[in-house]
């Protein structure tokens, strides 16, 4: 796959120098709308139920299987749904997500007494979970994001500072990236199907794995953009924000402030904007003789940009 970094003359050089890209969260994006998706009322309510089922059965194996707690509130329940609470302990370590639990379902309607919360408090809590999971989604991932042809004249004036600075292209494995999609209305989020996998992960306290191909329709919203941005033909490749590896590294930019990196594949060519400075050419050219250099044209007769080897 072939993709294109457009960047102004200060990420060009650095780009060039480190041949890696800069990393960032979505929270940190110039599209606020980005990475944003919709909870249809249906499916917050089989959520909330879901959400005092987790309830039930973490505050059930806290009191009556581990011991760590008095069991009072749940006494009368133990002899009945010890065995199937420890069965489902045993279902989450091997699936690593929470299935509902039926045997819970003519408890939820006392679910307030159960868990000593009223049912304004609990609703109130599931609606600032809601908010965590969308926060967290921005917030605990990290992307790169990429063209997908060197001569547009928008991305050039948008993120290559009015092409005076450079795109750099690279020859990628499609396991680690792809494509944007666009649409007019913001996605629908399978809600349920997340909540599954992160009370799974709460009750075994692990993070997700965003990288894992059964936890890749979580983050599908990263991928999901307003059909204004179309015009970009985007490709990102997400990671999770907590790894380090011989890809992904910590490093910091010129006034010192922390800043993360991926390893890119070996640079296949760098293509300089229309009004990129004589010098700043020459001092990127120097960073990597094996490149292939380009520099953009306005073309005579059409609004087009086209390439000429330097």
């Amino acid at each position: 796959m072939i993709l294109y970094k457009y960047l102004n003359e200060k990420g060009a050089f650095e780009t060039v120098k480190e041949n890696s890209v800069l990393l960032k969260t979505p929270i940190e994006f110039n599209d606020p709308f980005d990475c944003l998706f919709f909870v249809d009322k249906k499916e917050e309510d089989r959520a909330y139920k879901l959400y005092l089922n987790y309830q039930l059965f973490k505050n059930f194996y806290s009191e009556m299987v581990t011991g760590k707690k008095k069991a009072v509130r749940f006494k009368a329940m133990a002899g009945i749904f010890k065995k199937n609470v420890e069965l489902e302990a045993q279902n989450i370590k091997k699936t690593k997500k929470y299935t509902f639990q039926p045997y819970f379902v003519p408890y939820l309607k006392f679910a307030s007494k159960l868990l000593n919360k009223d049912d304004t408090k609990l609703r109130a809590a599931f609606k600032e979970m809601v908010k965590v999971v969308m926060k967290n989604m921005r917030s605990s991932v990290l992307v790169s994001c990429f063209g997908s042809k060197n001569d547009s004249l928008l991305m050039w004036a948008h993120y290559a500072d009015k092409h005076k600075g450079a795109c750099v292209e690279f020859e990628v494995d499609d396991k680690d990236f792809k494509k944007v999609s666009y649409a007019k209305k913001l996605p629908v989020y399978r809600f349920y199907d997340t909540l599954e996998v992160i009370f799974g992960h709460d009750f075994l306290k692990e993070e997700i794995d965003v990288e894992k191909e059964e936890y890749k329709f979580i983050y599908e919203p990263l991928f999901i953009k307003s059909i204004d941005w179309e015009y970009e033909g985007e490709t990102r490749c997400i990671y999770s924000l907590s790894k380090r590896d011989s890809k992904i590294y910590d490093s910091v930019d010129d006034n010192g402030d922390p800043i993360i990196l991926l390893k890119m594949p070996q640079i296949k060519a760098v293509y300089f904007g229309c009004n990129c400075k004589e010098e700043n050419i020459k001092k990127i050219k120097e960073l990597n003789k094996s490149v292939e250099y380009y520099k953009m044209k306005p073309k005579d007769e059409d609004y087009g940009l086209v390439s000429t080897k330097i």
